[in-house]
């Protein structure tokens, strides 16, 4: 592996990792953001998604008829995937607003829900792999780690995957969690002002936008570069749209 393929694995692993630290103390420092925000934030995604809709998916891909008429339907699938993805991580942002978190539904504790509920998934789905892919590359470049490596499972096809792909996708997969967290904070803020108001208008509006972006991502999945791009402007309109509710909220409820 080249030199600059190890430095696009670490910058990752480092964004992956690192800023969604360095938001929580940021925002802890600056708006004395709620931690209990935090945590059940970081817990919504790990329930809804990891421990609900990813165990119910597999079980339904064992299944003769939805793998028939579902799976096999690439299309309607990615429109599954999608809107289930939508469903679960909304409601679950709703369900935690309006049951566990009935206190202080103020602008910085919604960002700070965002950043536990992004920021779980950052760390969990790329950044604990980043550091084994930094393990395996300072193996392979420098001998180091053999014994940590040799651990690590499914280890020859990791490798080989590492070794072919271009050093500019490891960066890429940093930015898409930088951007993906950012969305992560709009979406719990457009929850969170449903919940204020006492109306169901913005979940609704967080389960489409959820839904839409996913099936755009998954039906052009094979143009890495597009694929950026969609989550980049997703981003954009987030970062307009979180300035935009901190300068209307009044900070009470």
């Amino acid at each position: 592996m080249g030199g600059l393929s190890l430095l696009f694995i670490a910058l990752t692993a480092l964004i992956s990792i690192g800023f969604p630290i360095v938001m929580i103390i940021y925002f802890k420092r600056h708006y004395n953001a709620s931690l209990s925000y935090l945590v059940v934030g970081a817990l919504v995604f790990t329930i809804f998604q990891l421990f609900i809709r990813i165990p119910l998916l597999n079980w339904l891909g064992g299944q003769f008829w939805f793998y028939t008429y579902i799976v096999q339907n690439e299309k309607l699938y990615i429109v599954m995937l999608a809107l289930t993805a939508g469903l679960f991580e909304e409601i679950g942002r709703y369900v935690a607003f309006k049951f566990l978190l009935v206190d202080k539904r103020e602008w910085e504790n919604g960002v700070i829900f965002g950043i536990g509920h992004g920021g779980v998934e950052s760390i969990i789905l790329v950044g604990v792999n980043y550091l084994a892919f930094i393990f395996i590359s300072l193996h392979l470049n420098f001998g180091l780690f053999e014994n940590i490596v040799g651990l690590l499972p499914n280890i020859d096809t990791v490798t080989l995957l590492l070794q072919e792909t271009p050093p500019a996708l490891y960066l890429l997969a940093g930015m898409e969690r930088l951007f993906t967290i950012i969305i992560h904070i709009g979406l719990s803020l457009l929850v969170l002002g449903s919940i204020r108001v006492g109306k169901v208008t913005g979940l609704i509006i967080a389960i489409g936008l959820h839904t839409l972006l996913n099936v755009s991502i998954l039906l052009i999945s094979s143009n890495i570069w597009i694929v950026e791009g969609i989550i980049g402007i997703g981003a954009i309109f987030s970062i307009i749209y979180i300035h935009r509710k901190k300068s209307l909220w009044k900070f009470v409820i």
